[in-house]
């Protein structure tokens, strides 16, 4: 198959695909660990609610494969995409579940893209993707690693996560705790998180290994990571993880760092602590 363009193939999710019908069921779905390594089966869990019952749900997946191109630009491949699971509620229920976990990891250098399609008892349907995530060990690890993807760069607010000093090199406990945030806070399904995860469309999500640093609010607020000029042509944010008890920075604008806590599972910091960032920043890589 050919090659495609990082940018078309990373995020040219057609709008067609991502639409809902206006008496569908409202569904979320979410993929865990949320950047697996290549060891790490994936699970998607998704949730539909209807009032007039959720009859099925399907869970569909896109597998491509990230390399060069002959003309030296980075891209993905598509490999396949395919149905992993139907699940079918009869009778139809009014809050449904559907899961699905690969048997085995993706390889190295996979770019995995997931929708969920929902129908109810009078034949109405909904859906949720495709969202696309990065699994496997990233080609460029200088460059922002995507976890949530729902479209090009240029309309969305992207934030990468950035792990502090405090973690010492853990990447595995830094995962986890970006997992909390996101699921927790970004894109909640709980009361809480409404005015986010009702626009949970708005974010491109993306962590990188590379640590900066959180000083607190007294001490110089936030240090850059060494890749943040990588980082940085294609985020509009980003937030330093850190556990330790300091006063948070927050971020204003475009280019702009802030600091989050590990377990930070509110609203107010992931919405606030990007105040004044805006859809519309540059292509990606």
């Amino acid at each position: 198959m050919a090659d495609r363009n990082v940018t078309a193939c990373f995020w040219l999710v057609l709008a067609a695909l991502t639409m809902s019908a206006c008496a569908g069921p409202n569904v979320f779905i979410l993929h865990s660990p949320i950047q697996p390594s290549n060891t790490q089966p994936v699970t998607y869990a998704a949730r539909a609610v209807d009032s007039d019952g959720v009859a099925s749900m399907e869970i569909w997946e896109d597998r491509n494969t990230l390399s060069l191109c002959s003309n030296g630009m980075q891209c993905a491949t598509r490999v396949s995409t395919s149905l992993l699971r139907t699940c079918n509620f009869n009778p139809p229920q009014t809050s449904a579940t559907c899961t699905f976990t690969t048997a085995s990891g993706y390889p190295d250098g996979s770019f995995i893209g997931y929708r969920l399609v929902a129908r109810d008892a009078l034949g109405n349907s909904s859906s949720k993707g495709w969202i696309y995530y990065a699994a496997g060990a990233f080609p460029w690890p200088n460059n922002p690693i995507p976890i949530y993807g729902t479209g090009a760069p240029a309309e969305k607010i992207d934030v990468v996560f950035i792990p502090d000093t405090d973690y010492g090199g853990n990447n595995n406990q830094f995962m986890l705790d970006v997992t909390s945030l996101v699921t927790n806070g970004y894109l909640s399904t709980q009361p809480f998180g409404q005015e986010i995860r009702l626009w949970r469309g708005f974010w491109n999500l993306y962590i990188t290994y590379q640590t900066g640093d959180a000083k607190g609010y007294q001490n110089g607020c936030n240090q850059a990571p060494a890749n943040w000029a990588n980082l940085s042509t294609i985020v509009n944010s980003g937030g330093i993880v850190h556990t330790a008890n300091l006063r948070d920075c927050g971020g204003i604008g475009n280019g702009s760092l802030f600091s989050i806590m590990a377990g930070a599972n509110n609203t107010r910091g992931p919405r606030d602590r990007t105040l004044g960032v805006q859809p519309g920043r540059r292509v990606l890589l």
